[in-house]
């Protein structure tokens, strides 16, 4: 592997290992030996373990904004629709994982941005990359007169990012999909009908 390989590989096994065990029990010595590289080898890639928390966020929002922007972009369907399948193609990801991991940002979130600026900007600016792409599907939806009176496109946005977020936390807690199921099932059966 050449060295830009391996650095990606330690942040594709750290990333996993921080989604299942958290950020503070995730450990250099557990990734570096996981990603199958001498300890050493780990500080040559990342000055700390917090500049390595960075690249995991950062290659978990690229990812994710991939994935969204791969679920939205199908314009043949109604932008409601889309939107909905979109949060609807996490329920078997987090079934087969048992409920567990949630969302990294939230993770992240809640671990460490009290803790470290450059994380919670990180976060942060992954949440507000997240919102403006539903932001922009709304704003589809608000100009077909598609998304319901008072509703406004940047606010439903935030408010659908904010209550996901919400419904993982106790997806977690209760190690089941009816709170992603709510979620849902409200959004989209009673808040966004118009």
């Amino acid at each position: 592997m050449v060295r830009d390989g391996v650095r990606e590989h330690v942040i594709d096994v750290g990333l996993q290992a921080v989604l299942t065990g958290g950020l503070n029990a995730t450990g250099v010595k557990d990734v570096a030996e996981a990603a199958g590289v001498p300890k050493g080898s780990f500080y040559y890639y990342f000055s700390s373990k917090e500049a390595f928390a960075e690249a995991v966020v950062d290659r978990y929002a690229r990812a994710g904004a991939e994935e969204r922007a791969a679920l939205l972009a199908d314009t043949g369907a109604p932008p409601l629709a889309r939107l909905r399948r979109a949060f609807e193609a996490y329920l078997p990801v987090f079934e087969a994982t048992g409920y567990t991991g949630g969302c990294l940002l939230g993770n992240v979130s809640v671990e460490a941005a009290d803790h470290s600026e450059a994380l919670r900007e990180r976060v942060r600016t992954a949440f507000t990359a997240w919102q403006a792409s539903l932001r922009a599907v709304l704003a589809e939806a608000e100009t077909r007169g598609e998304l319901p009176d008072g509703l406004g496109a940047d606010a439903m946005a935030a408010f659908l990012v904010n209550a996901w977020e919400g419904a993982l936390v106790r997806m977690r807690a209760e190690r089941s999909a009816e709170p992603m199921r709510l979620f849902l099932d409200v959004i989209f059966g009673q808040v966004l009908v118009r």
